[in-house]
């Protein structure tokens, strides 16, 4: 009795691990685990990932007041508007932290639909802290003076170009770390 109820399992466990193997394998020859590169999601590229910068947080208050000769009153208005931009994006940064390394770990054993997820979650994530970082941009822009809001702005689009063109020769050499998956 036993060995004829074991047959039905097996059977319909076998089709079950076949049919999910093909719906991984998403028709690319080679895809799955650990068969080609993992891919990129549609629509997700490198420069729609949140920057370095929006995850870290507006630049820290004693290195701000140094870097753009901040005097003691805006230094005192930038460490106020940043300790709540800090407090307040807090939770969203977390979020994304971990979304990030969900998608590391599933792009890297070959789970392409979590890694889509992931992506989708990160990119809308890194959405919210732009708004967050506007707002923050409308606050200190009241209290710097048109030069060094000139130079802050200037400063932060030079550090994010390279970040992006550091990323791109990562995303050509196989991924952050420049590692390739086996072939």
């Amino acid at each position: 009795m036993r060995t004829s109820l074991l047959w039905p399992i097996l059977a319909a466990i076998t089709l079950g691990i076949t049919t999910l193997s093909a719906q991984e394998m998403g028709g690319r020859p080679g895809g799955g685990m650990g068969g080609g590169r993992p891919m990129m999601p549609r629509g997700r590229t490198p420069e729609t990932m949140p920057s370095f910068d929006m995850l870290k947080g507006p630049y820290e208050p004693d290195s701000m007041a140094h870097k753009f000769e901040l005097d003691s009153t805006q230094a005192i208005r930038y460490r106020t508007a940043w300790d709540s931009m800090m407090a307040a994006t807090r939770p969203t940064r977390d979020s994304v932290e971990q979304a990030m390394g969900i998608l590391r770990r599933a792009r890297a054993e070959g789970y392409q639909q979590e890694g889509a997820r992931e992506a989708a979650l990160v990119h809308d994530l890194g959405k919210e802290l732009q708004k967050d970082e506007e707002h923050f941009d409308k606050v200190i822009r009241k209290f710097l003076t048109k030069d060094q809001w000139g130079d802050f702005k200037d400063w932060r689009e030079r550090r994010r170009e390279s970040e992006k063109e550091m990323r791109q020769q990562q995303m050509e050499r196989g991924g952050p770390g420049g590692h390739r998956p086996p072939r």
